[in-house]
């Protein structure tokens, strides 16, 4: 079309060699803990340096579901949204300010 634009052409250059400094500790989020969602939790969970600080779904059993999950598996209580049928708990949950990053598996 008339507003397409070219590709930007390949500079040579490769990732191959470069460093970045370690990471400290990621605090995750979840907007959608289901089928794929709680797959990725799971996932997430395994990982070193790696905390799971809150859950969001609408849909109640499966956000205690992962509630639950995020207990058994670190011993701590995680903050869970939607369970009160709020479609906007998801908002409510990103102006927490110990969130740095967000995990989204919604349909």
């Amino acid at each position: 079309g008339r507003n397409a634009q070219a590709a930007p052409t390949p500079s040579g250059k490769t990732a191959v060699g470069l460093a970045a400094p370690k990471m400290g500790k990621v605090r995750w989020a979840f907007i959608g803990v289901g089928a794929r969602g709680s797959s990725h939790l799971a996932t997430v969970l395994t990982l070193d340096n790696a905390e799971v600080v809150a859950v969001c779904d609408n849909h109640p059993p499966t956000l205690k579901r992962a509630a639950d999950r995020v207990k058994a598996r670190t011993g701590k209580d995680v903050p869970a949204f939607g369970a009160d049928g709020d479609g906007d708990a998801w908002k409510k949950m990103l102006e927490r300010q110990d969130i740095d990053a967000v995990l989204i598996s919604t349909p």
